[in-house]
């Protein structure tokens, strides 16, 4: 009796894990990061000048939670804002249905149409063997929803040859919602300071599912769409905006074990 007593204490020994999910026992996390990544060729915000070296800053509020010894669930709203301005204009009608002009950008403080974009992301960290989440180095696999916003002053577009003062007719509302999708993969490493305080550092690749979709229908596939008229160039230009945004970024941030 007693060896079958000692048998079975030794198999349940074998089959439990001497270190749970978290560290020092602590799963759950919350911090605040970023990803950023130079915007040449790119309006900033604050400046239509394409070739101004300005920085892409998306600012993260991180909640993250231990769900297995190297594999840690994500969530994080995300801001973003930055300018867009298209090559070539937007197109506008004239002098009757079959002449057609392009229409510039120029409002009166300088500044472009400003994107401003509120993403929710789910996704998974999956620490590398030899690691336990949240300490080493991992994979991040994230699900993003865009939330969009374009804003600009409808009265201050002009003919390619910007006549001051001679603004064309009202373009649109002003302002306009669209909603968008992003997949990105982040490689980094994580530290933990103090037995309390994570440092996050890394790099990561997104794409804009929505941008290589209307590039494969409206320039590959020469598929009509409706990106036609001022608000679908609006939206397609907001599209390749976005794919820039995401394509590739530098990470950092600093996160907190709450327990």
């Amino acid at each position: 009796m007693k060896n079958k007593i000692v048998v079975f204490l030794l198999l349940i020994s074998c089959s439990v894990f001497s270190q749970v999910p978290g560290y020092l026992g602590k799963r759950f996390s919350i911090g605040y990061s970023n990803n950023l990544f130079p915007s040449l060729f790119y309006p900033s915000a604050n400046s239509t000048d394409r070739y101004e070296l300005g920085v892409n800053t998306t600012h993260c509020i991180d909640i993250e939670y231990a769900i297995k010894k190297r594999t840690t669930f994500c969530f994080s709203v995300d801001f973003y804002k930055t300018g867009m301005a298209r090559e070539g204009g937007y197109g506008y009608s004239y002098n009757g249905a079959y002449d057609y002009g392009s229409a510039v950008y120029r409002s009166g403080d300088g500044t472009p149409i400003q994107l401003r974009t509120t993403n929710f992301s789910l996704g998974f960290k999956f620490f590398r063997p030899g690691f336990i989440a949240p300490v080493g180095k991992y994979q991040k696999l994230e699900f993003i929803l865009l939330s969009n916003k374009i804003t600009y002053d409808r009265n201050s577009f002009y003919d390619q040859y910007y006549s001051p003062g001679n603004n064309l007719s009202s373009f649109g509302t002003g302002e306009y919602d669209f909603k968008s999708f992003a997949i990105a993969l982040t490689f980094g490493r994580q530290r933990v300071l103090f037995n309390s305080v994570i440092i996050d550092t890394g790099f990561r690749l997104g794409v804009s599912t929505n941008a290589v979709f209307s590039f494969l229908v409206d320039d590959v596939f020469e598929v009509r769409t409706n990106n036609t008229g001022f608000e679908g160039e609006l939206k397609q230009n907001m599209n390749y905006r976005l794919f820039a945004a995401q394509l590739f970024n530098f990470h950092i941030g600093i996160g907190f074990l709450a327990f």
